[in-house]
């Protein structure tokens, strides 16, 4: 399929976006683009500002005819599917059914789950990180063994081969949270605990297959031999984590952070 506009992800609109003036231009208006950007979604009172559409950042000194700058805009896919069918001509709908086959593509090659249910959204995003990472897990020292300065060679020979185990830093990423806090999220949740510089879990969780310790035998820069334990997440943990915190941040909306 030939590419008729540029699609995008927003940061802003957090969504998939195209350049409001690249459409304008696509559709082959004959209205100057501030008339029809304000006709068409700025002023149509059915579109919202940052969430339909949103201001793009300026880079640089951009010139327009008469000497003003250029105000360019992002619109959501959705949006720039409605504004394309609003033009009424065969351009219009050519480039709404392109939208629509790019999002059919896309559905089918993410094979979206139903993200009102938190199983199969879970499951769904375990199986995505899967085919991504392809099982593999790359396993780092907590801070016990950062202290101790181990060689990142022999740590990587000897606990990255291990595959479909993954770091609680690895984990925290997905949710935009670091290793600290997703660890102090699960000691709230009473799944986890301290023992000296090791979390170890909860009785009421031990022995369903969530975490497993490898023991790691290296010499620090002293030339000490040392022994360290890693707990890490297995596969059936890091679905059950991601379930927890599916319902946690339905009570703590401005703890995520």
């Amino acid at each position: 399929m030939n590419e008729l506009i540029k699609i995008s992800e927003n940061i802003q609109l957090n969504s998939q976006a195209v350049d409001a003036r690249e459409l304008w231009y696509t559709l082959e208006s004959k209205k100057d683009f501030s008339e029809w950007i304000k006709n068409k979604v700025i002023n149509s009172n059915l579109f919202i500002e940052g969430e339909d559409y949103c201001l793009l950042p300026q880079i640089g000194e951009q010139k327009n005819r008469g000497g003003h700058n250029k105000i360019d805009y992002a619109l959501t896919l959705n949006t720039a599917k409605q504004v394309a069918l609003m033009e009424n001509t065969a351009k219009g709908k050519e480039i709404r059914q392109y939208f629509i086959n790019c999002e059919q593509k896309l559905k089918a090659y993410m094979q979206l789950p139903n993200f009102n249910n938190p199983i199969e959204a879970a499951r769904a995003w375990a199986d995505e990180v899967e085919k991504k990472q392809g099982l593999q897990a790359i396993v780092e020292l907590q801070q016990s063994e950062l202290k101790e300065a181990a060689p990142k060679v022999e740590y990587h020979d000897k606990v990255l081969a291990n595959k479909g185990v993954y770091t609680v830093t690895q984990i925290a990423k997905t949710f935009g949270l670091s290793a600290n806090r997703l660890n102090q999220i699960l000691e709230d949740l009473k799944i986890q605990y301290k023992n000296r510089e090791t979390w170890v879990l909860y009785q009421k969780y031990q022995g369903m297959g969530y975490t497993t310790t490898n023991t790691h035998l290296y010499t620090n820069e002293y030339g000490q031999d040392k022994k360290s334990m890693l707990t890490v997440w297995t596969e059936q943990g890091r679905r059950f984590i991601y379930i927890q915190l599916t319902e946690y941040f339905k009570t703590h909306p401005l703890k995520q952070q």
